[in-house]
């Protein structure tokens, strides 16, 4: 029996956060069976040496014990809280990049090519679009709400073209990784296909309400918004021609996804 796909898969929304958390998951289970054998190795440890030397255990290895088993716990007790929270980002990240990718698969009704995860240089564009009105690199922002908070103005974030202002603080490096990342696109497909090709940067921020009150800086949107800003773009940016080279190359670097089967 062999699989009958002969080609590798097209990578899903977030793989990249699903690898981190995979590997966040292995070693977490790594730390807790070490907490929870080393207090049986210092107590057999301590044994052992009473049936080899043929004395009882004094009080003095006694602290020495506990001060080891001390220090071991508070150091992989420290290491887990900081690998369930670093978990739990992931998996925050990862639901936003999910329900990013539903709004952004509708664009395929509409004639666009859409690919999540690009791996590109030591960093993942989450998602792209290609059609008519050109190339978007979609930067994904999935910050979370205080519990406390309710309403419209607890979900709404500010964006005066500079940064990004929160019911809980500010946000920059958004903006720039945004443009960055656009950026590097447009150079790599230029390079690629032999043409000028232009990226233009998304962020958006699942579950917030974006306000706007300058309109510098490149575009902040709900994922609902996205379709509607695209597809109001009446300019037709690129040919049918140039869509399928660009196509092209997107589509062979995001196809590296080896199918289940053939890893058996």
């Amino acid at each position: 029996m062999r699989s009958p796909l002969t080609r590798e898969l097209l990578r899903p929304p977030g793989e990249s956060l699903r690898v981190r958390i995979d590997e966040a998951n292995e070693v977490l289970s790594e730390a807790l069976f070490v907490v929870a054998l080393v207090p049986s190795l210092i107590i057999g440890v301590f044994l052992a040496s009473a049936i080899v030397s043929g004395k009882a255990i004094g009080s003095s290895s006694i602290v020495v014990g506990i001060i080891i088993w001390g220090c071991f716990t508070v150091y992989y007790m420290v290491k887990i809280f900081k690998l369930l929270s670093e978990r739990r980002d992931l998996r925050l990240g990862l639901d936003g990049e999910l329900a990013v990718a539903e709004e952004l698969n509708k664009l395929m009704f509409n004639g666009y090519h859409v690919y999540h995860d690009f791996p590109a240089e030591k960093f993942n564009i989450d998602h792209i679009l290609i059609g008519v009105a050109g190339v978007f690199a979609v930067e994904t922002k999935t910050r979370s709400k205080r519990k406390a908070d309710r309403g419209k103005f607890s979900a709404e974030v500010t964006y005066d073209g500079n940064r990004l202002s929160f019911p809980n603080g500010y946000d920059v490096n958004a903006l720039t990784q945004g443009k960055d990342q656009a950026s590097w696109l447009g150079k790599w497909l230029t390079s690629a296909v032999g043409e000028k090709v232009g990226v233009e940067p998304i962020v958006t921020l699942p579950g917030w309400y974006v306000k706007r009150i300058k309109p510098e800086g490149i575009p902040v949107l709900n994922p609902k918004e996205i379709r509607t800003y695209i597809t109001s773009k009446h300019k037709a940016v690129l040919s049918d021609v140039m869509i399928t080279r660009i196509v092209h190359q997107i589509d062979q670097r995001c196809r590296n996804i080896e199918p289940k089967e053939h890893l058996v």
